[in-house]
Protein backbone atom coordinates (compact mmCIF):
# COMPACT_ATOMS: atom_id res chain seq x y z
CA UNK A 1 0.00 0.00 0.00
CA UNK A 2 3.20 2.52 0.55
CA UNK A 3 4.55 1.63 -2.54
CA UNK A 4 1.19 2.39 -3.97
CA UNK A 5 0.55 5.49 -2.39
CA UNK A 6 4.11 6.75 -2.91
CA UNK A 7 4.03 5.73 -7.33
CA UNK A 8 0.55 7.55 -6.98
CA UNK A 9 2.28 10.89 -5.04
CA UNK A 10 4.98 11.08 -7.89
CA UNK A 11 2.82 10.95 -10.51
CA UNK A 12 0.90 13.49 -9.14
CA UNK A 13 3.79 15.89 -8.51
CA UNK A 14 5.06 15.21 -12.01
CA UNK A 15 1.64 16.39 -13.42
CA UNK A 16 1.38 19.42 -11.10
CA UNK A 17 5.24 19.82 -12.33
CA UNK A 18 3.99 20.07 -16.17
CA UNK A 19 1.21 21.83 -15.51
CA UNK A 20 3.07 24.84 -13.72
CA UNK A 21 5.69 24.52 -16.18
CA UNK A 22 5.93 28.60 -17.11
CA UNK A 23 5.67 29.25 -20.70
CA UNK A 24 8.50 30.56 -21.44
CA UNK A 25 10.53 27.15 -20.98
CA UNK A 26 8.72 25.95 -24.15
CA UNK A 27 10.76 25.77 -27.05
CA UNK A 28 10.73 29.25 -28.98
CA UNK A 29 9.65 28.64 -32.88
CA UNK A 30 11.99 28.64 -35.55
CA UNK A 31 12.49 32.11 -37.73
CA UNK A 32 12.54 31.88 -40.69
CA UNK A 33 12.52 34.76 -43.50
CA UNK A 34 11.18 33.81 -46.38
CA UNK A 35 10.88 35.67 -49.86
CA UNK A 36 7.93 36.17 -52.51
CA UNK A 37 9.48 36.84 -56.16
CA UNK A 38 7.16 39.52 -56.65
CA UNK A 39 3.77 40.94 -54.65
CA UNK A 40 1.31 39.44 -52.90
CA UNK A 41 -1.28 37.83 -55.52
CA UNK A 42 -2.14 34.57 -56.92
CA UNK A 43 0.77 32.51 -56.82
CA UNK A 44 2.13 33.71 -53.53
CA UNK A 45 -1.29 31.91 -51.56
CA UNK A 46 0.22 28.95 -51.72
CA UNK A 47 2.92 30.61 -48.88
CA UNK A 48 -0.13 32.62 -46.82
CA UNK A 49 -2.31 29.77 -46.42
CA UNK A 50 -0.17 28.21 -44.40
CA UNK A 51 0.16 31.46 -42.24
CA UNK A 52 -3.77 32.04 -42.27
CA UNK A 53 -4.01 28.19 -41.46
CA UNK A 54 -1.51 28.28 -38.83
CA UNK A 55 0.37 25.42 -40.70
CA UNK A 56 3.81 26.98 -39.95
CA UNK A 57 2.79 27.08 -36.18
CA UNK A 58 2.39 23.75 -36.37
CA UNK A 59 5.36 23.16 -37.64
CA UNK A 60 7.31 25.54 -34.95
CA UNK A 61 7.93 28.20 -37.15
CA UNK A 62 7.86 31.51 -37.09
CA UNK A 63 7.52 32.86 -40.64
CA UNK A 64 8.16 35.97 -41.74
CA UNK A 65 6.65 36.55 -45.79
CA UNK A 66 8.12 39.33 -47.41
CA UNK A 67 7.59 40.38 -50.98
CA UNK A 68 10.09 41.08 -53.96
CA UNK A 69 11.63 42.48 -56.44
CA UNK A 70 11.90 39.97 -59.47
CA UNK A 71 13.44 36.81 -59.05
CA UNK A 72 17.05 37.63 -59.84
CA UNK A 73 16.83 39.72 -56.38
CA UNK A 74 15.56 37.54 -54.07
CA UNK A 75 18.52 34.83 -55.60
CA UNK A 76 20.64 37.31 -54.07
CA UNK A 77 18.94 37.97 -50.87
CA UNK A 78 19.34 33.94 -50.04
CA UNK A 79 22.60 33.77 -51.10
CA UNK A 80 23.74 36.88 -49.29
CA UNK A 81 22.18 35.57 -45.97
CA UNK A 82 19.39 38.01 -45.57
CA UNK A 83 16.54 35.28 -46.19
CA UNK A 84 16.52 31.98 -45.17
CA UNK A 85 14.56 30.63 -48.84
CA UNK A 86 13.00 32.63 -51.85
CA UNK A 87 10.81 31.99 -54.29
CA UNK A 88 12.39 31.97 -58.43
CA UNK A 89 11.83 31.51 -61.66
CA UNK A 90 14.59 29.24 -63.22
CA UNK A 91 14.78 30.78 -65.87
CA UNK A 92 16.40 33.94 -63.17
CA UNK A 93 18.49 30.66 -61.54
CA UNK A 94 20.39 29.97 -64.64
CA UNK A 95 21.42 33.24 -64.92
CA UNK A 96 22.48 33.30 -61.40
CA UNK A 97 24.02 29.95 -62.25
CA UNK A 98 26.14 31.41 -65.29
CA UNK A 99 27.22 34.70 -62.78
CA UNK A 100 28.47 32.74 -60.32
CA UNK A 101 29.85 29.68 -61.18
CA UNK A 102 32.53 29.03 -58.84
CA UNK A 103 30.91 30.27 -55.36
CA UNK A 104 29.98 27.32 -53.29
CA UNK A 105 28.58 29.95 -50.51
CA UNK A 106 26.10 31.33 -52.79
CA UNK A 107 25.60 28.10 -54.44
CA UNK A 108 21.48 27.61 -53.93
CA UNK A 109 19.42 24.27 -54.59
CA UNK A 110 15.72 23.82 -55.63
CA UNK A 111 13.59 22.26 -52.82
CA UNK A 112 10.53 22.13 -54.54
CA UNK A 113 8.31 23.41 -57.37
CA UNK A 114 4.68 25.24 -57.26
CA UNK A 115 3.64 23.33 -60.16
CA UNK A 116 4.37 20.47 -62.16
CA UNK A 117 3.70 21.88 -65.57
CA UNK A 118 5.32 25.64 -66.32
CA UNK A 119 2.50 28.59 -66.94
CA UNK A 120 4.97 30.10 -69.27
CA UNK A 121 3.67 30.11 -72.56
CA UNK A 122 2.56 32.34 -75.93
CA UNK A 123 -0.93 34.15 -75.38
CA UNK A 124 -2.92 34.73 -78.52
CA UNK A 125 -6.36 35.58 -79.13
CA UNK A 126 -8.01 32.79 -80.50
CA UNK A 127 -8.70 34.73 -84.30
CA UNK A 128 -4.97 34.57 -84.29
CA UNK A 129 -5.34 31.33 -86.74
CA UNK A 130 -2.32 30.05 -84.75
CA UNK A 131 -2.58 26.33 -83.69
CA UNK A 132 1.02 25.38 -84.13
CA UNK A 133 4.47 26.65 -83.37
CA UNK A 134 5.14 26.75 -87.22
CA UNK A 135 2.41 29.43 -87.24
CA UNK A 136 4.41 31.92 -85.76
CA UNK A 137 6.63 32.53 -88.42
CA UNK A 138 6.02 35.71 -90.28
CA UNK A 139 3.74 37.13 -86.96
CA UNK A 140 4.91 39.98 -84.28
CA UNK A 141 5.80 38.78 -80.71
CA UNK A 142 5.62 40.95 -77.72
CA UNK A 143 6.36 39.94 -74.30
CA UNK A 144 8.31 42.38 -71.25
CA UNK A 145 12.60 42.27 -71.40
CA UNK A 146 12.62 40.33 -67.84
CA UNK A 147 9.85 37.58 -68.73
CA UNK A 148 10.48 34.05 -68.49
CA UNK A 149 8.75 33.83 -71.15
CA UNK A 150 10.57 35.61 -74.06
CA UNK A 151 13.61 33.98 -72.47
CA UNK A 152 12.22 30.28 -72.74
CA UNK A 153 10.89 31.30 -76.95
CA UNK A 154 14.19 31.25 -78.65
CA UNK A 155 14.49 27.73 -77.17
CA UNK A 156 11.00 26.67 -78.30
CA UNK A 157 11.92 28.37 -81.68
CA UNK A 158 15.72 25.95 -81.61
CA UNK A 159 13.41 22.97 -80.51
CA UNK A 160 10.76 23.40 -82.96
CA UNK A 161 12.54 24.56 -86.21
CA UNK A 162 11.62 27.88 -86.64
CA UNK A 163 13.78 30.63 -88.04
CA UNK A 164 13.46 33.21 -85.98
CA UNK A 165 14.79 35.51 -88.76
CA UNK A 166 10.80 35.94 -89.81
CA UNK A 167 9.81 36.68 -86.32
CA UNK A 168 9.79 40.12 -85.29
CA UNK A 169 10.14 40.17 -81.68
CA UNK A 170 9.57 43.51 -79.92
CA UNK A 171 10.02 44.68 -76.32
CA UNK A 172 6.37 45.50 -74.94
CA UNK A 173 4.77 46.11 -71.03
CA UNK A 174 4.16 42.86 -68.98
CA UNK A 175 0.06 43.11 -69.81
CA UNK A 176 -2.26 42.02 -72.46
CA UNK A 177 -2.53 45.40 -74.20
CA UNK A 178 -0.42 45.36 -77.04
CA UNK A 179 -1.95 42.14 -78.27
CA UNK A 180 -5.55 43.38 -77.10
CA UNK A 181 -4.90 46.25 -79.99
CA UNK A 182 -3.12 44.30 -82.56
CA UNK A 183 0.11 45.63 -81.34
CA UNK A 184 1.34 42.13 -81.53
CA UNK A 185 0.44 38.86 -83.25
CA UNK A 186 1.21 36.99 -79.62
CA UNK A 187 2.68 37.58 -76.46
CA UNK A 188 4.96 35.65 -73.76
CA UNK A 189 3.16 35.52 -70.84
CA UNK A 190 1.79 33.52 -68.04
CA UNK A 191 -1.22 31.03 -68.47
CA UNK A 192 -2.32 31.90 -64.98
CA UNK A 193 -1.29 35.76 -65.94
CA UNK A 194 -1.69 37.84 -68.99
CA UNK A 195 -4.92 35.53 -69.98
CA UNK A 196 -7.00 37.23 -67.22
CA UNK A 197 -6.85 40.40 -68.89
CA UNK A 198 -7.98 39.71 -72.19
CA UNK A 199 -10.92 37.79 -70.88
CA UNK A 200 -11.85 40.97 -68.71
CA UNK A 201 -11.95 43.19 -72.07
CA UNK A 202 -13.48 41.03 -74.53
CA UNK A 203 -16.15 40.42 -71.78
CA UNK A 204 -17.21 43.36 -71.91
CA UNK A 205 -20.61 45.02 -73.33
CA UNK A 206 -18.56 47.47 -75.41
CA UNK A 207 -16.15 45.84 -76.64
CA UNK A 208 -14.53 46.31 -79.72
CA UNK A 209 -16.00 44.42 -82.68
CA UNK A 210 -12.80 42.56 -83.33
CA UNK A 211 -12.28 41.61 -79.72
CA UNK A 212 -15.87 40.87 -78.65
CA UNK A 213 -16.77 36.93 -77.26
CA UNK A 214 -13.34 36.13 -78.71
CA UNK A 215 -11.36 33.39 -76.41
CA UNK A 216 -7.66 33.64 -75.51
CA UNK A 217 -5.46 30.22 -76.03
CA UNK A 218 -1.87 29.22 -75.46
CA UNK A 219 0.70 26.96 -76.49
CA UNK A 220 2.55 26.14 -73.50
CA UNK A 221 6.38 26.23 -73.75
CA UNK A 222 6.75 22.94 -71.86
CA UNK A 223 3.87 20.61 -74.30
CA UNK A 224 6.34 21.99 -77.28
CA UNK A 225 9.89 20.35 -75.99
CA UNK A 226 11.13 22.87 -73.60
CA UNK A 227 10.95 20.96 -70.34
CA UNK A 228 11.89 23.33 -67.56
CA UNK A 229 10.12 24.36 -64.03
CA UNK A 230 9.06 27.79 -63.14
CA UNK A 231 8.35 29.11 -59.87
CA UNK A 232 11.22 26.93 -57.47
CA UNK A 233 11.67 27.49 -53.89
CA UNK A 234 15.64 27.78 -53.56
CA UNK A 235 17.52 27.65 -50.53
CA UNK A 236 21.42 27.57 -49.79
CA UNK A 237 23.45 24.35 -50.01
CA UNK A 238 25.03 25.44 -46.87
CA UNK A 239 21.28 25.86 -45.25
CA UNK A 240 20.11 22.50 -46.46
CA UNK A 241 23.42 20.91 -45.18
CA UNK A 242 23.44 22.24 -41.61
CA UNK A 243 19.96 22.61 -41.01
CA UNK A 244 17.60 20.21 -42.59
CA UNK A 245 14.92 19.76 -40.32
CA UNK A 246 14.38 23.36 -40.62
CA UNK A 247 13.26 22.78 -44.79
CA UNK A 248 11.63 19.77 -43.85
CA UNK A 249 9.54 21.40 -41.66
CA UNK A 250 8.81 24.65 -44.24
CA UNK A 251 8.38 22.40 -47.04
CA UNK A 252 5.64 20.15 -44.82
CA UNK A 253 3.83 23.27 -44.51
CA UNK A 254 3.74 24.92 -47.59
CA UNK A 255 2.53 21.42 -48.78
CA UNK A 256 -0.09 21.41 -46.35
CA UNK A 257 -0.68 24.87 -47.73
CA UNK A 258 -0.78 24.01 -51.26
CA UNK A 259 -2.90 21.17 -51.19
CA UNK A 260 -5.43 22.77 -48.76
CA UNK A 261 -5.91 25.66 -51.78
CA UNK A 262 -5.87 22.66 -54.57
CA UNK A 263 -9.06 20.64 -52.31
CA UNK A 264 -10.64 24.17 -50.68
CA UNK A 265 -9.93 26.83 -53.09
CA UNK A 266 -13.55 28.92 -52.26
CA UNK A 267 -12.18 29.12 -48.92
CA UNK A 268 -8.91 29.50 -49.43
CA UNK A 269 -9.62 32.42 -51.75
CA UNK A 270 -11.69 34.34 -48.46
CA UNK A 271 -8.43 34.14 -46.50
CA UNK A 272 -5.96 34.76 -49.04
CA UNK A 273 -7.96 38.06 -50.00
CA UNK A 274 -8.07 38.75 -46.50
CA UNK A 275 -4.32 39.34 -46.01
CA UNK A 276 -2.99 42.74 -45.23
CA UNK A 277 -1.21 43.88 -48.53
CA UNK A 278 -2.92 41.64 -50.94
CA UNK A 279 -3.09 43.83 -54.65
CA UNK A 280 -5.37 41.18 -55.90
CA UNK A 281 -9.76 40.88 -55.17
CA UNK A 282 -11.44 37.91 -54.61
CA UNK A 283 -12.77 37.82 -58.26
CA UNK A 284 -9.14 37.81 -59.51
CA UNK A 285 -7.57 35.32 -56.94
CA UNK A 286 -10.61 32.93 -57.77
CA UNK A 287 -9.77 33.11 -61.68
CA UNK A 288 -6.09 32.41 -60.69
CA UNK A 289 -6.65 29.29 -58.86
CA UNK A 290 -8.91 27.87 -61.15
CA UNK A 291 -6.03 28.51 -63.50
CA UNK A 292 -3.28 27.58 -61.84
CA UNK A 293 -4.05 24.46 -59.15
CA UNK A 294 -4.50 22.12 -61.63
CA UNK A 295 -1.16 22.74 -62.86
CA UNK A 296 0.09 22.02 -59.61
CA UNK A 297 -1.38 18.27 -59.72
CA UNK A 298 -0.31 15.45 -62.08
CA UNK A 299 0.34 11.97 -62.19
CA UNK A 300 3.30 12.24 -60.86
CA UNK A 301 2.31 14.51 -57.89
CA UNK A 302 -0.45 12.41 -57.45
CA UNK A 303 1.97 9.26 -56.88
CA UNK A 304 5.12 11.60 -55.43
CA UNK A 305 3.63 13.67 -53.60
CA UNK A 306 2.74 17.58 -54.49
CA UNK A 307 5.89 20.10 -55.06
CA UNK A 308 7.75 16.88 -56.64
CA UNK A 309 10.46 17.88 -59.24
CA UNK A 310 11.67 15.11 -61.55
CA UNK A 311 15.39 15.08 -61.78
CA UNK A 312 15.26 14.42 -65.66
CA UNK A 313 12.87 17.79 -66.42
CA UNK A 314 16.26 19.55 -64.47
CA UNK A 315 18.14 17.75 -66.90
CA UNK A 316 16.63 18.39 -70.00
CA UNK A 317 16.59 22.02 -68.79
CA UNK A 318 19.81 22.44 -67.84
CA UNK A 319 20.79 20.96 -71.24
CA UNK A 320 18.60 23.41 -73.34
CA UNK A 321 20.12 26.45 -71.28
CA UNK A 322 23.45 25.40 -71.78
CA UNK A 323 22.76 24.71 -75.81
CA UNK A 324 21.53 28.77 -75.65
CA UNK A 325 24.57 29.82 -73.81
CA UNK A 326 22.96 30.93 -70.43
CA UNK A 327 25.21 29.08 -68.62
CA UNK A 328 28.46 28.00 -69.12
CA UNK A 329 27.95 23.94 -68.30
CA UNK A 330 25.09 21.57 -68.22
CA UNK A 331 24.84 21.36 -63.84
CA UNK A 332 23.69 18.06 -63.24
CA UNK A 333 20.54 17.99 -61.21
CA UNK A 334 21.93 16.47 -58.22
CA UNK A 335 23.45 19.56 -58.02
CA UNK A 336 20.74 22.13 -58.37
CA UNK A 337 17.16 20.36 -56.74
CA UNK A 338 16.79 18.03 -54.33
CA UNK A 339 13.55 16.00 -53.45
CA UNK A 340 14.96 14.92 -49.67
CA UNK A 341 12.57 16.92 -48.01
CA UNK A 342 9.28 16.49 -50.57
CA UNK A 343 6.63 15.22 -47.58
CA UNK A 344 4.88 13.29 -50.16
CA UNK A 345 1.51 14.99 -49.56
CA UNK A 346 -0.50 13.87 -51.88
CA UNK A 347 -3.69 15.45 -53.81
CA UNK A 348 -6.83 13.94 -55.02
Amino acid sequence: MLMKSAAKTLVATLLLAVMITPSWAQPAPTRIRFSLDWLFQGPAAFFLLPLAKGYFKEEGLDVTVDTGNGSAGVLTRVAAGSHDMALADVSAFTEFLGQNPASPQAQLQGIFTLYDASPAAVVTLKRSGITKPRDFEGKNIGGPISDAGRKAFPLFARANGLDMSKIKVETVLANAEPLLIGKVDYFTGMLNNQTYQVELEAGKPNAPANLKGKVWKVIKFADYGVPFYHDVIYATGSKIKTNPDLVRRFLSAVAKGLNYTVENPDDAVKLVAAYPEQVEDAAKLAWRMKIQNPLAVSATTRQKGILWMEPATWDAGMAFYKEYDQIPRVVPAAEVMTNEFNPKITSK
